[in-house]
């Protein structure tokens, strides 16, 4: 909780007066619960699972939030009237009906909204912005809960920064809007800034939210900032229950100017394929209107489609409410302005086929800083509505002081990766860096290793014996996600092939560790008919008859689409490249290039090319010398820092097959030397690797690669 110069202790009283910790709440939701209907609801496992370690859950998950969400509509109603008594916070919210679960004459509620007054004093003796009910908030629903729907509290800090961003400075009363406004945090601060101006701070700020908890929290936020003018108003603060996306709920905003100078805001951050299944189909047609899905199909397979909400609600907002001209700045994922597919519609930057611009002025990037968990990577991006983006933008890098704790920043430069493709991911460079760089022209093209769709249990597969023509094999029954039943069998050994899995690849070397079962022709890249495989390989079909019901219910949408036009047991991601006997491969989702050279390995006395999983990324070669040429330049210092100028390290989007249409590399030329000095150092560091005691004399293999990468033009 920001509170300058405010009451010295209530950070820590208001949650535990109020909070989980205290008998008021216990006895609260205790009460409440009395009154909550039976119902079904369908409740996350993680949440579940959140919610029984911070309260125990004794009863039906669904109730218990409902009971929570009444305990809190209650606390922030009792507040309002300590802070503004004729002001009636929850009328249009859509959280009227939770006071309606308390009993008749409960005298914990009386308790409570004595309890409240701590909130006034807090109020009226803030000289700053403050976030009454940030901390409560967060103490009585769990993070995962608050995630799940795309909530994270922005800090006081990053709010001014959004503003200043935006140029709003609170001179001539402009009209601003957060489309997302939570408890408040933006509008507060804006509000503030009006305040300090002498106007009216209330009357030309608007925020929206979709819960029907935040719109009171932040109605009473605003009425705060009032100080002790709040007890004599009446008019209710400008913040409604409305969808930014879909349109308006009961108590929507209904004003006859529906154009703001200013949006700003942190939008909810929930990727597509966590979306409830009616909401995805309710905004389908607004996802291919704003062209935010644009992907072929199957890019769209090959994570295109891993869409986030953030995407199509900046679209919607600078769409229906931000004035030509006007400016938006968003807190957004900073992954959309370098993955690869998932935000290629996005980085247009228009909205629509033939609506308005988006003029990118710059971004902030705050992923170093840790500001909501270990994983999201926030960052501020500043619009003008109607004018087109000129590159370089400005990129601002945020780092914090590991030893001070204080923030410091460095100017960068950003622009498409490719220069013929405005959508094309972002590269980051340095202001002295940034002439206009060449078309890419790939020379190689990767290719991701082969999907079960989630049956890695069936699939997968150790041998226990392998007897030439056929194998006693044993499934894997515990890897992935799914696990499935135990089964023991012999079945033929012509369709087994090593498998090479993310953990058995590391920098210089691949060492297949299982098997896996490959009933894919990889020509037609369709699975092998089920009449032939019942003809000609009677054991592996009787194998796999085990698991159909398994295999038939595989959530991926890939698989399932394949299955229904083949067979029960299909794969995705199996082609003749898949069985090619050379290959150079790599990790997906790491910081860093870690590649390696595998061949073949032998199963029932054949040598079998090696298999790779999905979540490694490979490229086929001609021959071994071609595979460690490409080994020594992606493990190159020069391949890792060009893809890092593009690609978010540890990100989802790095080391996928797209990023590589980003590097042009020199085809292979055994004539070439330089070629061939390459091919012969990446042999060397395989044997130091293998060797393990020999690793000593690795060092000075790469920086050999480094100085001939370096000074030969064989990656650009």
């Amino acid at each position: 909780m920001e509170v300058e110069g405010g009451h010295p202790h209530a950070e820590t009283e208001i949650p535990g007066t109020l909070g989980p910790g205290s008998g008021v709440m216990a006895g609260a939701v205790r009460e409440i619960l009395a009154n909550v209907p039976r119902q079904r609801g369908d409740v996350s496992p993680k949440v579940r699972s959140a919610l029984r370690d911070l309260y125990g859950l004794k009863t039906n998950p669904a109730r218990l939030i409902r009971a929570l969400r009444a305990y809190y509509a209650t606390v922030v109603t009792e507040a309002g009237r300590h802070i503004a008594p004729q002001c009636e916070v929850l009328k249009g919210s859509g959280a009227e009906h939770y006071l309606m679960l308390w009993p008749e004459g409960s005298r914990i509620r009386s308790d409570i909204a004595r309890r409240c007054r701590l909130f006034a004093e807090v109020a009226f003796s803030s000289t700053g912005p403050c976030d009454l009910f940030r901390d409560l908030y967060q103490a009585v629903f769990p993070g995962a809960m608050r995630h799940a729907n795309g909530e994270y509290y922005t800090p006081g800090w990053v709010a001014d920064l959004v503003l200043d961003r935006a140029g709003f400075s609170g001179g001539t009363s402009p009209r601003l809007l957060d489309p997302s406004c939570g408890s408040g945090v933006f509008l507060v601060h804006a509000a503030h800034r009006l305040k300090s101006e002498g106007a009216d701070p209330l009357d030309t700020i608007f925020g929206f939210d979709i819960n029907p908890l935040a719109v009171p929290a932040a109605r009473v936020n605003l009425l705060a900032c009032l100080g002790a003018r709040a007890r004599r108003r009446r008019k209710i603060p400008n913040v409604f229950l409305q969808d930014c996306i879909l349109g308006g709920a009961d108590g929507t905003y209904a004003g006859k100017d529906r154009w703001f100078e200013f949006v700003v805001g942190n939008p909810p951050w929930v990727l597509w394929d966590n979306l409830p299944d009616d909401y995805r189909e309710q905004t389908a047609a607004l996802w291919r209107r704003y062209g935010l899905f644009n992907l072929p199909h199957t890019q769209g397979r090959l994570g295109g489609g891993k869409k986030d909400l953030a995407m199509l609600f900046t679209y919607a907002a600078a769409d229906r409410y931000l004035a030509p001209g006007g400016r938006m700045a968003f807190v957004i994922n900073q992954g959309i302005v370098q993955s690869a597919r998932a935000g290629a519609g996005f980085r247009r930057f228009k909205i629509g086929a033939s609506g308005d611009d988006l003029c990118v002025t710059r971004f902030d990037d705050l992923s170093a800083l840790s500001l909501f968990d270990a994983s999201a990577r926030p960052g501020v991006i500043v619009f003008t509505k109607g004018r087109q983006t000129r590159y370089p933008v400005l990129y601002t890098v945020w780092s914090r002081g590991k030893k001070s704790g204080g923030l410091s920043c460095v100017e960068k430069l950003a622009r498409p990766v490719a220069s013929d493709r405005l959508d094309a991911p972002w590269e980051i460079v340095d202001s002295s860096n940034a002439a206009p760089r060449a078309v890419p022209d790939p020379s190689y093209t990767a290719h991701t290793g082969a999907y079960s769709g989630g049956a890695n249990g069936v699939f997968w597969i150790e041998v226990l014996r392998d007897n030439g023509v056929t194998a006693r094999i044993r499934n894997m029954n515990l890897v992935g996600k799914r696990q499935v039943e135990e089964k023991t069998a012999t079945i033929e050994t012509r369709l087994i092939y090593p498998l090479l899995r993310w953990r058995d690849v590391g920098r210089w070397r691949a060492e297949p560790g299982q098997h896996i079962l490959l009933v894919q022709e990889p020509i037609s890249r369709k699975p092998v008919p089920e009449a032939v495989l019942r003809a000609n390989f009677p054991r592996t079909h009787s194998y796999l008859k085990n698991f159909e019901d398994i295999l038939l219910t595989r959530k991926s949408g890939v698989v399932r689409e394949l299955m229904q036009r083949t067979s029960f047991f299909a794969m995705f991601g199996v082609g003749e490249y898949t069985v090619c006997p050379w290959k150079v491969v790599w990790r997906r989702m790491v910081k860093e290039f870690t590649a390696a050279v595998v061949g073949k390995a032998s199963v029932g006395g054949e040598a079998k090319p090696i298999v790779p999983q999905e979540t490694l990324t490979f490229i086929t070669c001609n021959d071994e010398a071609e595979a460690h040429y490409l080994c020594a330049v992606l493990n190159s210092p020069q391949a890792t820092a060009k893809a890092r100028s593009f690609a978010v390290p540890g990100g989802k989007s790095f080391g996928t097959p797209g990023m590589l249409g980003y590097f042009s590399i020199q085809r292979y030329d055994r004539r070439d030397p330089v070629h061939r000095e390459l091919a012969d150092l990446s042999r060397s560091a395989h044997e130091c690797v293998r060797r393990g005691a020999g690793t000593a004399s690795l060092p000075a293999i790469e920086t050999r690669i480094s100085q001939v990468v370096g000074a030969h033009a064989v990656l650009s």
